[in-house]
């Protein structure tokens, strides 16, 4: 070796700092609406549309909403995320990526 150095990046992040907590657990799913977050995949429509069958014959859901995250690789647009939050009692996120 010819006694350079060779610097190493950590392309790690550093955790989020402060604690936002979880959000109280819905107790039945029963009438309340379901928020369902696609990534636009046709693969994962083919499951949320399972999922949205499952939800209103097993577990009596009166309504699934639908919203489609476009950026495959970051969060969902602050719009999109607010009008979820607003409407919906539970959501499946997470699963398409």
């Amino acid at each position: 070796m010819s006694g350079k150095i060779i610097k190493i990046l950590d392309p790690t992040a550093h955790p989020m700092v402060g604690d936002v907590g979880l959000a109280p657990r819905v107790v039945s799913l029963g009438n309340n609406t379901l928020g369902v977050v696609s990534n636009a995949w046709r693969s994962y429509d083919v499951m949320a549309n399972h999922f949205e069958e499952i939800a209103k014959d097993k577990y009596e859901i009166r309504e699934v909403m639908r919203t489609v995250n476009l950026d495959l690789s970051g969060p969902l647009i602050e719009d999109r995320l607010n009008a979820l939050v607003e409407k919906a009692d539970a959501a499946i996120v997470g699963m398409g990526h």
